[in-house]
């Protein structure tokens, strides 16, 4: 338990530096946003229309008048948009910790499954493969799912997704140094 416990905790601060070099760093995956114009006007236009903090999907899909929502629905812009009305602090320390917080929580959650497997993840390799198609099959769920079903733009959600299976293959590379497969305790019983 204790390898597991430090392979997590060293998984988690790899992954934060990752995330860090992805996405404060290199401006790649900013290349697949669009730009406005005139961001301050924009950003009062948001506020004249979008008065609370929260998620808006446009046209609503709860308007009672089902046949005027299908309408504005062919007729567009469809969109979502989330806003924070308040703004923050980029790159805030309270964000940073409560990022490591779910990198760690995700590291913990991926080894305890590795655990449970048994030895049939008896080599390095098996390890990394586990974890990396783990990650493989979230990034395609949820990424894939955001642009049939929300209509987010695809190039962001490769984008993200790339992010998301580098980030799970550089989690596999360290846990699976940490996590293997339950040593034998008694001869040719299996017994712990």
């Amino acid at each position: 338990m204790k390898n597991l416990l430090l392979g997590s905790v060293i998984a988690a601060v790899a992954l934060l530096f990752w995330g860090f070099a992805f996405w404060a760093v290199s401006p790649l995956p900013y290349t697949a946003l669009k730009t406005v114009a005139d961001e301050p006007a924009a950003g009062q236009a948001l506020l004249e229309h979008f008065p609370q903090s929260g998620t808006y999907y446009l046209p609503d899909p709860r308007n009672p008048d089902e046949d005027e929502m299908n309408a504005l629905h062919r007729q567009g812009p469809v969109a979502m948009v989330n806003i924070d009305i308040d703004g923050g602090e980029p790159r805030s320390l309270s964000v940073l910790l409560a990022g490591f917080v779910h990198m760690l929580i995700t590291t913990l959650m991926i080894s305890l499954l590795m655990r449970l497997t048994g030895n049939a993840l008896a080599t390095y390799g098996d390890r990394v493969l586990f974890v990396f198609l783990a990650g493989v099959i979230v990034a395609f769920w949820t990424r894939i799912s955001d642009v049939i079903w929300w209509g987010l733009g695809l190039p962001w959600q490769m984008y993200n997704a790339v992010y998301d299976v580098s980030s799970w293959l550089i989690a596999g590379l360290i846990l699976a140094k940490f996590v293997g497969p339950k040593p034998a305790t008694g001869p040719h019983t299996g017994e712990e």
